[in-house]
């Protein structure tokens, strides 16, 4: 598949740049899109296409426009979301689409199926199930433009199914969070009546991926601090269930509109995860001195060499109270921690990250139009 830079190629001006999503919720591609688009303000002229979803309303903000796409449930909802990308590609004419995971660029590719004239289309990758990187390499293949992972390790995992490491690149997420004020933190506290004793936090939606059952079954064994879940999801029931079955003292908080002053009152953040790519979630941890706590499956180690990163020796929830324990129970080496955390934010900033991204879209302005 060819790639140009759209019909203003020469002018040189501000990249137009359409990102293609799956849906505008709250998740961590979401998440990069609305950093891109903020930091983007002036440099790029940013449009989005998904489905619509709980963040769409906040791209405005960042002066970007967005295109809505079908909800998964309607009628021919394949056939109606590439014919629709198709439509905004040709009236559109960016510069740059960028892609993000794997259904979506299955759908973009489909949609520029003979187009002449089309812009410079890559996909990043924000990570997939271990059992489905197989199948992502070939869609990525097929699809035939350069691929972008937001963490390092991801390039060897690509390769390994077959993904030439001479089409990928890295391009390592940013992370950032508000630091919330006292009188902010003090009253969350007691709304949600957290007390003095130290408090670790899991920051996510409840689906299978962030495998929450571990840091239930890891809170009752962890008696000197109170562990609580924010997030919502599918499986919210049954990891009640569980935590009743185990007599897991585990609080689940349900949806957090704004998780800063929750963040603002923990001491250590859990990443339970089967995989991520790298979660937005425990860069924005870092960011405001949170250390974080992972399982292997995780992989976040593997993307940012900190201390302040420690990994459970076991993807289990034995192996995580153990590493929770081991921090909480020595409040000089937690402090520390802090420090440490902070010292690795400065290089996984949401700055550095948009202005990777930047280089990627102005640079594909220059490219000679190739042929379809």
């Amino acid at each position: 598949m060819g790639m140009t830079g759209g019909a203003d190629q020469q002018s040189f001006g501000r990249p137009r740049v359409l990102h293609v999503v799956a849906e505008m919720g709250t998740g961590g591609a979401e998440r990069v899109i609305l950093h891109l688009a903020r930091h983007g303000l002036g440099l790029a002229e940013v449009s989005v296409a998904g489905a619509d979803g709980e963040w769409s309303p906040r791209l405005a903000d960042h002066g970007a426009a967005f295109y809505p796409l079908p909800a998964r449930s309607a009628t021919a909802w394949r056939v109606q979301t590439v014919r629709r990308l198709r439509e905004l590609i040709a009236a559109e004419q960016p510069d740059v689409v960028h892609v993000h995971n794997i259904r979506m660029s299955a759908f973009v590719r489909l949609a520029t199926l003979g187009m002449k004239d089309l812009p410079y289309i890559f996909t990043t990758m924000h990570g997939v199930p271990p059992e489905s990187e197989a199948m992502a390499v070939r869609v990525l293949r097929l699809a035939g433009w350069p691929v972008v992972n937001c963490a390092p390790q991801m390039v060897d995992v690509m390769a390994s199914h077959g993904l030439p490491r001479s089409r990928q690149s890295v391009v390592i997420n940013g992370g950032s969070m508000r630091r919330a004020d006292d009188s902010e933190i003090v009253t969350f506290a007691s709304t949600h009546d957290i007390g003095e004793t130290p408090v670790v936090i899991g920051l996510g939606r409840l689906v299978e991926q962030k495998a929450w059952h571990r840091l239930v079954e890891a809170a009752a064994s962890v008696p000197n601090a109170q562990v609580l879940i924010a997030g919502d999801g599918e499986l919210r029931e049954s990891l009640e269930a569980l935590a009743d079955e185990l007599g897991s003292p585990v609080r689940f908080l349900g949806q957090v509109g704004d998780p800063a002053p929750l963040v603002g009152l923990a001491d250590v953040m859990v990443f339970a995860s089967n995989w991520e790519g790298l979660p937005i979630a425990a860069l924005e941890a870092l960011s405001v001195g949170l250390p974080v706590v992972s399982t292997k499956a995780s992989r976040i180690a593997d993307a940012v060499d900190s201390p302040a990163i420690i990994t459970a020796e076991a993807d289990t929830g034995p192996a995580l109270a153990k590493a929770i324990n081991e921090l909480v129970e020595n409040p000089d080496h937690l402090a520390n921690l802090r420090l440490e955390a902070l010292e690795a934010s400065k290089e996984l900033t949401t700055e550095k990250m948009a202005q990777r991204y930047q280089a990627i879209y102005k640079a594909a302005q220059t490219k000679p139009p190739a042929t379809p």
